[in-house]
């Protein structure tokens, strides 16, 4: 059975739960304001941030250098299965790891590409933060590397990990002024990222650089900051374990490996 209100019509739930606010001279409560403050991050910011990085690839902050040569591996590892399968193919993976003097790491990935083959029809595509762009994406084939987004987490990384501390408090605008780099096809690329908190936005900026001499191989070279209380001989030595122990999964592969420990 429907109620009636004074008019004769039938009552909505929304009067009758007006009606049931009402105080006794006929006015309707209006309930206190909140002096809660609400904030909102976009979600692609979330690229930006440690926690944001830790919850996506499922690696603690002291192991973003791990994330990263284990996904630079990885691509090279699969970019040799998917396009050198010959026994007479030159299947040859290079690592080299440096520490520089203002505390970063640099991490440089080489693999042979003896056909010239283009591993990045779109550079730019890969570091877009508003799309997936991955061969390896809504493929059925087994690969070792992250579904499309490695390559974008290792470019949010040094930005991220120098701005962890920064309460928003301060006037200084942070930046992570590494690029990540790309080598391939005889031409270098160099992408860097730029983060606006304010307007919760970033830009890319592709630049190529000079050419390179060879053109047999595809490489590229991240760099990280080295915070926390880890040195950074520690973080070699880390690096140098989990690499031993990574080539022992991927046969016919040629590995080598050059170290830089800043001893």
């Amino acid at each position: 059975m429907i109620a009636g209100n004074k008019r004769g019509g039938p009552t909505s739930m929304t009067e009758k739960t007006h009606e049931s606010k009402s105080n006794k001279n006929g006015q309707k409560d209006i309930p206190p304001l909140s002096h809660e403050v609400f904030s909102s991050t976009k979600q692609s910011l979330g690229y930006f941030t440690v926690s944001g990085i830790e919850q996506r690839i499922g690696y603690k902050q002291q192991d973003f250098p791990i994330f990263c040569i284990k996904e630079l591996l990885d691509n090279a590892v699969d970019f040799l299965n998917n396009n050198y399968r010959n026994p007479e193919d030159a299947r040859i993976i290079t690592v080299n790891l440096k520490l520089e003097e203002d505390a970063i790491l640099r991490i440089v990935v080489r693999n042979s590409n003896d056909r010239n083959i283009i591993p990045f029809p779109d550079l730019r595509a890969v570091v877009d933060y508003d799309y997936f762009y991955s061969s390896k994406r809504n493929i059925q084939k087994i690969s070792c590397g992250a579904q499309g987004d490695a390559l974008k987490e290792i470019l949010a990384m040094g930005y991220a990990l120098v701005t962890n501390t920064d309460t928003g408090d301060s006037f200084k605008d942070k930046q992570w002024n590494k690029p990540l780099t790309f080598r391939f096809n005889g031409k270098e690329y160099k992408v860097y990222i730029r983060v606006n908190k304010a307007e919760q936005d970033r830009s890319i900026r592709l630049i190529p650089g000079p050419p390179v001499a060879a053109n047999n191989y595809v490489e590229v070279e991240a760099a990280l900051p080295i915070v926390g209380n880890e040195s950074g001989y520690s973080i070699i030595l880390r690096l140098k374990e989990y690499c031993k122990k990574r080539t022992l999964f991927c046969n016919k592969v040629d590995f080598r490996f050059g170290w830089n420990d800043a001893e």
